[in-house]
């Protein structure tokens, strides 16, 4: 999706057992992330900005792990709360529907 940067992070978890991997991605709009910190009062944010997600195998099947970052934001109310649901939220859906179809 335009305007939105993905790429894997090293991480420093234990290697898992073999046929159980793990990979650790940062996803992030600059657009979003820039309205959000250029708000004082939101920059408390910038603790859990870009937003992470794992992929990981277990028992043969494959998972996605990520935080409810519109359920958290909403939690501390103001701009980040209106930006995560209103723009954030439906276009990582979105990102997501694409890759879970192929």
């Amino acid at each position: 999706m335009e305007g939105w940067t993905v790429r894997t992070v090293p991480c420093g978890l234990p290697a898992p057992e073999p046929g159980n991997r793990i990979t650790v991605f940062e996803i992030c709009s600059r657009k979003h992330a820039g309205r959000i910190l250029s708000d004082p009062a939101s920059r408390k944010t910038a603790a859990v900005l870009p937003c992470k997600m794992a992929i990981y195998e277990r028992d043969g099947k494959v998972y996605l792990a990520r935080l409810n970052g519109g359920l958290f934001m909403r939690l501390l109310g103001g701009l980040p709360a209106e930006v995560f649901t209103d723009e954030i939220v439906p276009e990582q859906q979105k990102m997501l529907q694409g890759l879970l179809k192929e």
